[in-house]
């Protein structure tokens, strides 16, 4: 017998018999038996229950069909059924299943069956899981049906339709809803969230008394710890204990005094006040167990839903002053260097694109949202690039970006022979920022709010001519604020070289002229000019920064000088089409450019 709609659950194969009822039967979200309508998501699992309850004579055997299963897109992960000893001998493949309980169950309430299923796709609104029968002819009228402990036939009667529904465009019939809100609290900054109870609009007419909750309550402590519970107007009187834990609580709250549940209203009963952890995200708020009581200590029917918490901040205000301007952009900066020490909300608001670090891209962020121009229709312009020249004056270093909107460098140098003085803004608009704790160490960061070109004057106090300082890490960023590695790490920069044709500032001793011809395919010279004679090196890279090729050339004199490249890497393989980074180095200098092989 094969179903193409319905998973079949078979206890016994016998003679249709008229049977008198022996117990209800439905099909739930919980196991508690009470919840009948969810929402779904597609690629997210969740269980059905089927629960029976007032069996009457123990439960020996059963039969019963879900159906609808296919029909709402759902597949089956898995399942499992009642009983010390389940044994199934039917068809999993065809959903088609003889099941016994493996022993004489005396218990009245039992769940029968869980299914594991995942939705495949969206769920069509107001889909419906029955519960059926599983063969037409077992029971007269077709229905569930179990054996009792007495091999006896009974039959259960459906709770409701026997259905219950997914994604529902309707309130399913509940009688009393159980929920915590969604709250949003500043990383170390506390919130109230509400324990709110209502019906819903297809509940009971005469609303229920309620005299007392019992909560336990679970949810991820890196994000969130409950500090208090405390009562609200409707509750005032009441008394309130609870146990709080590493993302865990207990909460039991009761007065004789008991108070309506409003219709159609979700009033607040209790607030519990959580503070926010260190981290940014959020975090479930999930009631593992609850109980509603009367004044008579009889429980009150209903269903629940958790709660969630976000933890974060205001992005872009490390300074907290509510505005967000260029202040921030300077303390964003500054953490960015390890320059400032800042509080775990000061982080937060730092970490623009929320990634758990804070970097020269993130304050490119906040200036662009201080002066309005973080906006969705930005464009990507072309990719950005950094120089170093010397000066004229003694320890005087320029730093001349392209197309960038922030820039980080990281340089090291002999704290006997060369200190740090100063990092000033000289062409262009932006902020600099330098972090030189460390002896010998220099940490530079620059942000705009727009990528362009300009100029940083680095200011250094150096021994003498010829002194020497290696850049160890340089990062240019764009207008998205996405990072872009420069390949000129563990380059050393010599003090005291004037550039070409010794116009200050201006020259790094060699000039990348370019390659002839460019686009090129196979081949390539690679122009360059040397402001004094010496040996060159010349590095090619990627566009992802990783090094191809290196040709050694060697000692030549001042002047225009080329090199062929033939389009392989340092292994002869021959490199793919696209564009490259071309770094020229001499002893006095250092340049690059760019060349394209087209094929």
């Amino acid at each position: 017998m094969k179903t193409a709609l319905a998973c079949v659950v078979i206890a016994a194969l016998v003679p249709s018999v008229h049977a008198q009822p022996g117990g209800d039967v439905g099909i739930y979200f919980d196991e508690e038996g009470t919840v009948r309508g969810r929402n779904v998501v597609p690629g997210v699992q969740f269980d059905v229950y089927v629960v029976a309850d007032q069996i009457v004579g123990g439960l020996k055997a059963y039969e019963l069909s879900v159906s609808g299963v296919e029909e709402a897109g759902l597949f089956q992960l898995g399942f499992s059924l009642y009983g010390p000893a389940p044994l199934n001998i039917g068809d999993a493949q065809a959903q088609n299943f003889i099941v016994g309980t493996g022993a004489c169950m005396p218990e009245t309430t039992a769940t029968l069956v869980t299914l594991t299923l995942l939705a495949v796709q969206d769920v069509p609104d107001d889909s419906r899981l029955c519960v059926g029968p599983a063969n037409p002819t077992s029971f007269d009228p077709p229905g569930p049906g179990y054996s009792d402990c007495n091999n006896q036939i009974g039959t259960f009667t459906l709770v409701g339709d026997g259905c219950a529904v997914l994604d529902p465009t309707q309130p399913p019939d509940y009688e009393v809803e159980l929920s915590l809100d969604t709250v949003n609290a500043q990383i170390g900054g506390t919130v109230s969230m509400p324990v709110g109870v209502s019906q819903v609009p297809v509940a009971k007419s005469d609303p229920s008394q309620l005299a007392g909750i019992d909560l336990e309550l679970h949810w991820d402590p890196v994000f969130a710890a409950l500090e208090d519970v405390r009562v609200t107007g409707t509750t005032h009187d009441w008394l309130v204990e609870f146990n709080a834990g590493s993302g865990t609580a207990d909460i039991s709250a009761a007065s004789t005094s008991p108070v309506s549940i409003p219709v159609d209203v979700e009033e607040p009963v209790l607030e519990l006040d959580f503070r926010g952890g260190n981290v940014e995200g959020f975090t479930d708020v999930t009631i593992t167990s609850s109980r509603l009581f009367d004044i008579g200590q009889g429980a009150i029917p209903h269903v629940t839903d958790g709660g969630r918490i976000f933890v974060g901040c205001d992005k872009g205000d490390p300074v907290e002053d509510d505005e967000i301007n260029s202040a921030d952009a300077i303390r964003t900066l500054l953490i960015a260097l390890g320059s400032y020490d800042p509080t775990p909300l000061q982080f937060c608001a730092s970490d623009m694109d929320s990634d758990n670090t804070v970097d020269v891209g993130d304050a490119v962020l906040v200036l662009q949202t201080a002066v309005g121009l973080l906006t969705p229709d930005r464009q990507r312009g072309q990719e950005p690039d950094l120089f170093l020249r010397g000066g004229s004056e003694p320890g005087e270093v320029f730093l001349q970006y392209s197309a960038a909107a922030g820039a980080d460098m990281l340089f090291a140098y002999d704290p006997e022979r060369v200190a740090f003085e100063s990092a000033t803004v000289v062409e262009g608009n932006g902020l600099v920022a330098s972090n030189d704790e460390k002896s010998g160490v220099l940490r530079l960061g620059f942000a705009s709010a727009r990528a362009g070109h300009g100029t940083v004057r680095l200011q250094f106090d150096v021994a003498e001519f010829g002194e020497t300082m290696a850049v160890k890490y340089a990062a240019a960023y764009d207008e998205f604020a996405d990072r872009h590695l420069v390949p000129l790490d563990d380059h050393e920069f010599v003090f005291g070289v004037t550039g070409v044709d010794d116009v200050p500032g201006l020259g790094r001793g060699i000039d990348f002229v370019g390659g002839r011809p460019n686009p090129f395919n196979p081949a390539t010279e690679l122009r360059f000019e040397l402001a004094a004679p010496g040996a060159v090196q010349v590095s090619i890279f990627d566009a992802a920064g990783r090094r191809v090729r290196t040709i050694d050339v060697d000692p030549l004199p001042a002047g225009e000088h080329g090199v062929r490249w033939d389009g392989t890497d340092d292994q002869g393989r021959v490199a793919a089409s696209g564009v490259y980074q071309v770094l020229v180095e001499s002893s006095v200098g250092a340049d690059r450019g760019r060349v394209i092989m087209l094929k």
